[in-house]
């Protein structure tokens, strides 16, 4: 993900990210998925959606948004589907709750 006006976090330099947190500690982290829609649609669509929903928070408010988690839990009735790919939903939680902490000690950040 870009954006001409410097929001995620992982395109940004340490002075940059240090600044706009200055302004607005609140990070946003998108969590899609990647799963098949049917012929007409990618498999990113999830992801896609919510990170634009992000940025588009970003550009009003001054938060920070991260790139995106791809990869998350799904309803049954996806499994088995081509290009559908599940994370356990006990592991999609665990690595997102592990995840908090450690954002909060890289610097000055809620999210």
């Amino acid at each position: 993900m870009d954006s001409e006006e410097p929001i995620y976090f992982q395109n940004m330099t340490m002075k940059q990210s240090e600044e706009r947190l200055k302004k607005n500690d609140v990070l946003i982290l998108p969590i899609g998925s990647t799963e098949c829609h049917g012929a007409h649609a990618c498999y990113g669509e999830d992801t896609f959606l919510v990170t634009r929903m992000a940025e588009q928070v970003a550009k009003k408010t001054g938060c920070t948004v991260s790139q995106p988690i791809w990869f998350g839990s799904h309803p049954y009735h996806h499994m088995g589907m081509s290009g559908t790919i599940p994370i356990n939903e006990n592991t999609t939680q665990r690595r997102t709750f592990n995840s908090i902490p450690n954002w909060r000690r890289s610097g000055r950040i809620r999210l």
